[in-house]
C-alpha cells in the first residue's frame, strides 16, 4: 500500500457522501493534482496524466479489499448501499432526435414506459 492510498480513500469517501457516486479516473487525477505538494512532490505536471493510468489499476484493486466503497466494472465508484449501485441507475433514459428517428413509434413508447416504471 502507498502511502497516499489512505488520504485518497478518505477523500473518495467524503466526495461519495456528496455525490454517491465518481467515476474513478478522474477522482485519481483531480486527487493527484489537488496532492502534488504532499505525496507526489517529484511528479512533473506534465507527467500525471500518465501516472495517474499507470496508478490506477493498481490503486482500483486497492479500494476492491476496502469495505468503504464499491467499485463497477465501468470505472466508477460508489457508496456502498447507494442506489447508485444499482444496474440501471443513472442511466439517461431519453433519446436525442437522431437516436427516436431510427427507432420505430412502438419501440419509442416502450422505452418510455420503462424509463417511467424505473422512476416510479
Amino acid at each position: 500500500m502507498k502511502e497516499w492510498y489512505s488520504p485518497a480513500l478518505e477523500s473518495l469517501l467524503g466526495e461519495l457522501k456528496r455525490d454517491k457516486k465518481v467515476k474513478g479516473l478522474d477522482f485519481l487525477q483531480d486527487f493527484v493534482l489537488e496532492n502534488r505538494e504532499m505525496y507526489f512532490q517529484e511528479l512533473e505536471f506534465e507527467d500525471v496524466d500518465q501516472f495517474v493510468t499507470d496508478q490506477f489499476d493498481q490503486f482500483q484493486n486497492w479500494l476492491t479489499a476496502q469495505s468503504g466503497v464499491k467499485v463497477l466494472a465501468n470505472g466508477k465508484w460508489v457508496e456502498p448501499g447507494s442506489s447508485a449501485e444499482s444496474v440501471g441507475e443513472g442511466f439517461d433514459h431519453s433519446l436525442t432526435t437522431s437516436e427516436a428517428g431510427i427507432l420505430s413509434s412502438d419501440d419509442v413508447a416502450l422505452l418510455a414506459r420503462i424509463s417511467h416504471e424505473k422512476v416510479a
